[in-house]
């Protein structure tokens, strides 16, 4: 039997307000923890659906990994002796 929730505005403003900033898992338990209630992350993807929010596709990129090897100055991984 699938769960129902009657979800109200404090609740769906909450999503709204945060789901850029947070993952639905991340989201679900800080809500379940709040409200007493336990709310799953399908349940939370399924509000973002329903007040039209899109997260961006693909994975979080890490600032770290995105400099390039010529602002560190390894440009080759060759030693001239």
């Amino acid at each position: 039997m699938k769960k129902y929730k009657k979800w109200s505005s404090e609740e769906l403003c909450y999503i709204s307000e945060n789901c850029n900033k947070m993952k639905d898992k991340e989201l679900a338990t800080l809500l379940t923890e709040k409200c007493n209630v336990e709310i799953t992350v399908d349940m939370i993807r399924r509000q973002r659906r329903k007040l039209q929010i899109r997260k961006k596709q693909g994975r979080h990129k890490n600032q770290q990994k995105e400099t390039s090897s010529v602002e560190t100055g390894n440009v080759g991984s060759t030693t001239i002796v």
